[in-house]
């Protein structure tokens, strides 16, 4: 573990070494992990280590600071807050994001990420001399998973686990099944899901599959920093798909608020929002009425600091098709 000498006096941050894939450790198999910590309750040895599983995207130092839960639990009891970067995420990417491929994917999982907070605990009871202490892990959707498998999977090291809305066992059920076009039409209509489906199942292909519609795909997504996925959607259906599964989140996370998700509430821009959006425009308007939609709710979420994660495209669509399942369908 390695401090890079940022943060409070309280809070710090750092880089870990972790292996690639905890199946060969291999000492060219190395690459720095992100971590973060707050110390300002800590009591020493014995007392309890809170462990904040972040999302599938970067970690903020909200993770260890007074807005969360483990700090308020650190504050009452006198412990470690602690929280670590998922690979492939943020500032912990073994690879150039720019260039992955399934070659550098296929070390990324819930499993590795397991065995990588596995590793994070040795360090951090090494640095801070906690052998006695009990550890505590929290996180929510993706990451009360995870918290969920850590406590399954390595019980000798974590002694309980929180996990918020985590799918530890995903089921396709009637009204969770992931139509976005059946949702949008009990919302808003026929009109709201014929100017969904027309939307996704033609206009945005249409537009990924010319050099000019690309150009112009970057314009109006330029706030999601894309562009470098647009340019091969025309050449690689992954790409393509990549690009569709980022843009489709906005209406899932719109139809999942609509009917009230109270540990998100409130919610700007339900489905509601979005069909009047959508109805409104002109069909060669609506393109350009989505990006105004979803650069809104991109605004909205940083300034209410929105538990929403601004999703890496690639890595998470990787790891929704190959274990999670977690994505939106037409």
């Amino acid at each position: 573990m390695t401090e890079t000498g940022t943060g409070t006096p309280s809070q710090s941050s750092g880089s870990l070494n972790a292996w690639i894939t905890w199946a060969i450790m291999l000492a060219m198999s190395l690459f720095l992990q992100k971590y973060l910590v707050n110390d300002e309750h800590w009591k020493g040895d014995g007392s309890p280590v809170f462990l904040m599983i972040g999302p599938e995207g970067p970690l903020s130092s909200s993770y260890v600071s007074e807005k969360c839960l483990g700090e308020r639990l650190a504050k009452r009891f006198g412990g470690l807050v602690v929280a670590l970067e998922h690979r492939f995420y943020g500032d912990s990417t073994p690879f150039p994001p720019e260039n992955l491929t399934t070659a550098h994917l296929r070390y990324l999982s819930s499993r590795q990420a397991l065995a990588d907070l596995a590793w994070f605990h040795s360090d951090v009871v090494a640095r801070y001399n906690a052998a006695r202490s009990p550890w505590v892990c929290l996180g929510g959707s993706y990451g009360g998973a995870l918290s969920a498998w850590l406590r399954i999977k390595y019980p000798h090291l974590v002694a309980g686990a929180v996990a918020v809305a985590a799918p530890v066992n995903v089921t396709v059920t009637p009204e969770w099944n992931g139509n976005l076009f059946r949702s949008a039409a009990k919302v808003g209509g026929a009109s709201c899901a014929g100017a969904l489906s027309l939307l996704f199942r033609e206009t945005f292909p249409t537009l990924l599959h010319s050099e000019a519609g690309q150009q112009q795909m970057e314009e109006l997504f330029a706030f999601l920093n894309i562009s470098d996925i647009i340019k091969y959607a025309d050449k690689s259906p992954a790409a393509e798909a990549a690009v569709v599964s980022k843009l489709s989140r906005f209406v899932a996370n719109a139809v999942e608020f609509n009917y009230g998700l109270p540990f998100l509430a409130p919610w700007a821009y339900p489905l509601s929002e979005f069909c009047h959006r959508m109805c409104d425009a002109a069909p060669e308007d609506r393109a350009r009425a989505f990006a105004r939609y979803a650069q809104e709710v991109t605004v909205w979420q940083q300034e209410h600091e929105s538990p929403i994660s601004s999703l890496s495209t690639l890595p998470w669509l990787w790891q929704s098709c190959t274990e999670l399942t977690d994505f939106s369908t037409f």
